[in-house]
């Protein structure tokens, strides 16, 4: 399965508002924290949502 990986924050924290966690987190470069999702239609939902603003 493909993978989604995700460094900004405010966008992993509406992920995890919309119910979705990472299947892990790795250190990447300049030690910045990079949250790994598979890439599916939840996270595509969740991606749509963070593009429109979309609180709900």
């Amino acid at each position: 399965m493909e993978e989604l990986k995700i460094v900004n924050l405010k966008q992993v924290s509406k992920y995890l508002k919309y119910g979705l966690h990472p299947k892990r987190i790795e250190n990447g470069r300049n030690d910045k924290l990079v949250f790994i999702y598979n890439k599916d239609e939840d996270t595509n939902k969740a991606y749509t949502k963070w593009l429109n603003y979309d609180e709900s």
